[in-house]
């Protein structure tokens, strides 16, 4: 018998054991199968074989599983936890068998008793050590062949096919198993914990020297390819749910970052006929090397701030002395200006341009619309169907138009790279952004705001976009460009609104009357001077009837002005110069500083990068696989320096640290503020198209009446009265949509005071960029305060 117990501890079948494989009976079940196979068995020994055959059991089913998932699992991470159970662990474990097998040979007293005894109790006291690790083991390749997570759980009661367990997921596993009261289960964890970070760290390291995915388990690598992407920088993107949990947020934002700048350094050296910089800067041997150190200097089970300070020194390393040659500081500043002047109306013409061409745009639509359809205005936005082309024309049109007022070659350089670059869609034809996390963003929405600002500008959503080239997606995220366009829709909105009803008062005949005298010729006969008494006595009554028009007019172009004023020049201005004194860069316009902060320029300066100290390369199976490119120029090129006093990538992190200040300062953040705002937008366009239209029935009226040309087919008496009621009921709401924005401009006020709103994203590292603290909007009510008393002035109750 003793023969058999050992054959099934090393994990042969045994008639011993019949019980089948997959059992879940408990050992009373299995004591009625010994005792009807061996009947002359006492209960004690029963339950000790017992024991032991739940130990062969277990052994059997580890090691099944373990060899299945180390040849079948999609997770390289898996198999080599596997691999280890199989070949180390389970390995541990024959050599056990063997030691007490050898120990009964030798007749050791301390397991055979007297007459060659050999108590089934001593066996069972000399394996007692491997029943927890065993059942530990047997739970741990449990999970990795059906992980048993809140998501799986969540599969299984939707009946739906369960997923593989990740590399990641084992590596929490296993980290959080550490944590026991149980030295043998502690130190098993601890070397498949480190086994685990091994396999991760080796496809870490092809990502981080090379830029490439891993050949092996890139299906279950942190890096991922976007599907129908083209092979650039942007195609990557970090999935989260496969980061371990000892990987940092702002760390794992290195590493994406550090394998795209090698990525897209190896193809801007493919794209190059000759090797302009005299080495390979994305494969230097030396570098790499540095970095490998970086890698193997780490301490396993991960130290989390310990990796977090080896990625960080990779990632200065690859900043300092790779990418300098692809995304020099020029190229950053370069962009910033583009974005400050066309999406933060930076420019002095753009806006006013882009407005001018959209609304020509419409109108040229409006002409063959039929009379009836003209007097609903919701008819006309509803039906109007505005194409793409037509958008894009829009903005072609802008260029020209700002073109003409540009004479600064600085300003002209921006201008062309916007061409190139800067596209107006629609939300249909403008694709959707993906974040790095994976899941989609619309540009015609945003997860901040309460309202919609970019179906304005036309009838239907449309989107400033960006499409930055490469390299400088390395700079801007397409979350970074989907944020400029939330908050160029939001400020142009602002001026659209601003420039319409200013346009009212150019409407002189509408806004006065230009008298006759009464002793002109025209007027010398009676019925002359009669006429000119009726037309007189029309006009009074009209001037009247549109005080109050012209009274909430003027109070709603006051609130637009000071508003705008206070987001593009004191928000938006004071958080640019912040943000462009922490660059570090200073202008050298020839028109000095002045030019400087009205459009934005930055410039580049020089400084020397220092390479890194030669180091070994350790480990062997990591080697470069390409050699340095080879000189084809006589002498050995010097490299370019470029002034970067900040990496690209505390840069880029630096900028979302701004981007998001800056959405907190202009009141973004704020729904009920920015519903008002909406519905006061939606108002005006109301009251203007009131206001165009009887402005048209008075010019009717008049030549009706004093030219005699009537017009037969509208009854303009009634339209006049109609449409006059309508404007009315218009400058109403306008009213009262000013009303609740300075009220609720007056709750934010007192909100912000004293708060730290604004401050909660920061750079990374010593020289961490901080954004300015978003405070109150104490001076913007302070202007609104002083046109108040105007308003009352002629009638209306303030607000």
């Amino acid at each position: 018998m003793l023969h058999e117990v050992f054959f099934a501890l090393s994990g042969h079948p045994s008639p011993l054991f019949d019980t089948p494989q997959d059992s879940t009976a408990d050992n009373r079940g299995r004591e009625a199968e010994l005792k009807s196979g061996f009947p002359i068995l006492s209960p004690s020994e029963t339950n000790l074989l017992a024991t032991l055959g739940r130990l062969a059991q277990l052994h059997r089913r580890v090691r099944d599983h373990a060899r299945d998932i180390a040849e079948k699992h999609r997770s390289t991470i898996c198999r080599a936890v596997a691999s280890s159970v199989v070949q180390t662990q389970l390995a541990s474990f024959q050599k056990r068998i063997l030691e007490v097998e050898e120990r009964i040979l030798t007749r050791d007293p301390d397991i055979v008793g007297a007459y060659n005894i050999v108590p089934l109790a001593s066996i069972v006291g000399d394996f007692s050590s491997w029943h927890r690790r065993m059942e530990w083991m047997w739970d741990i390749v449990c999970f990795m062949k059906i992980p048993h997570d809140a998501h799986a759980k969540r599969r299984l009661e939707l009946r739906t096919e369960l997923s593989e367990c990740t590399g990641a997921a084992l590596i929490n596993k296993l980290r959080s198993e550490i944590q026991t009261g149980f030295p043998d289960v502690e130190s098993t964890a601890t070397e498949l914990c480190k086994i685990a970070e091994m396999a991760w760290l080796r496809q870490l390291a092809v990502w981080l020297l090379h830029g490439q995915l891993p050949t092996a388990g890139k299906e279950d690598f942190v890096i991922g390819l976007n599907e129908d992407a083209e092979a650039h920088s942007g195609a990557f993107q970090l999935r989260r749910d496969l980061l371990p949990s000892f990987v940092a947020t702002e760390t794992a934002t290195s590493l994406l970052f550090i394998g795209r700048s090698l990525h897209q350094v190896r193809l801007h050296e493919q794209k190059q006929s000759y090797n302009t910089y005299g080495v390979g800067a994305g494969e230097d041997p030396q570098l790499q090397q540095m970095h490998l150190r970086q890698l193997r200097s780490l301490t396993l089970p991960t130290i989390p701030t310990q990796f977090a300070r080896a990625i960080s020194t990779i990632r200065l390393s690859i900043s300092r002395n790779v990418l300098q040659h692809l995304l020099p500081a020029s190229s950053i500043t370069q962009m910033l200006t583009l974005l400050r002047q066309f999406f933060l109306l930076g420019h002095r013409d753009f806006a006013v341009a882009l407005v001018t061409a959209a609304d020509e745009r419409l109108k040229a639509r409006q002409q063959g619309t039929p009379e009836p359809l003209q007097r609903n205005l919701s008819s006309i936005l509803s039906g109007l169907v505005v194409k793409q082309g037509e958008v894009a024309a829009t903005l072609l049109q802008t260029w020209k138009t700002i073109s003409t007022f540009d004479d600064n070659d600085d300003a002209d350089e921006i201008l062309e790279l916007a061409r190139d670059l800067v596209r107006l869609k629609t939300a249909s034809a403008s694709p959707h952004s993906t974040s790095t996390n994976g899941r989609p963003t619309s540009v015609a929405q945003h997860s901040h705001s309460g309202a919609a600002f970019n179906d304005l500008l036309f009838p239907i959503p449309t989107a400033l976009t960006l499409e930055p080239q490469s390299p400088l997606d390395l700079f801007l995220t397409p979350e970074d460009v989907h944020i400029y366009t939330v908050l160029h829709a939001y400020l142009i909105a602002i001026r659209r609104a601003h420039l319409h009803l200013s346009d009212l008062w150019k409407q002189t005949p509408s806004r006065r009357d230009h008298p006759v005298s009464w002793r002109s010729l025209q007027n010398a006969t009676p019925d002359g001077q009669r006429k000119l008494r009726i037309k007189r006595e029309r006009n009074s009554k009209r001037a009247v009837s549109m005080r109050k028009v012209w009274a909430t007019c003027g109070a709603a172009v006051f609130l637009l002005s000071e508003t705008a004023a206070y987001f593009e020049g004191q928000v938006i201005q004071e958080s640019w110069d912040h943000f462009r004194d922490w660059i570090g860069a200073s202008s050298k316009s020839p028109e000095g500083t002045d030019r400087a902060r009205r459009d934005g320029v930055l410039s580049d300066a020089a400084d020397n990068a220092e390479r890194s100290a030669k180091e070994d390369d350790i480990w062997t199976s990591l080697k470069p696989s390409s050699q340095r490119p080879q000189q084809r120029s006589g002498g050995k090129a010097q490299p370019a320096q470029f002034d970067m006093p900040h990496d690209p990538e505390t840069l880029s992190t630096a900028h979302r640290a701004y981007l998001a200040s800056l959405t907190c300062a202009l009141l973004l953040t704020d729904i009920p503020y920015t519903r008002d705002l909406r519905t006061f937008f939606s108002h005006i366009d109301s009251f203007v198209a009131f206001f165009v239209r009887l402005q048209n029935i008075h010019q009717a009226l008049d030549l009706e009446q004093d030219e005699d040309i009537p017009d037969h087919l509208t009854d303009l008496a009634q339209e006049e009265k109609h449409v006059g009621l309508e404007l009315d009921r218009a400058r109403k709401r306008l009213h009262g949509d000013m009303k609740s924005i300075v009220a609720r401009l007056r709750v934010i006020d007192e909100e912000r005071v004293g708060s730290n709103e604004g401050m909660s994203v920061r750079g990374q590292g010593d020289d961490a960029f901080v954004p300015l603290i978003a405070q109150g909007v104490d001076r913007l009510l302070m202007k609104l305060d002083f046109g108040r008393s105007r308003v009352e002035d002629d009638g209306i109750q303030g607000w």
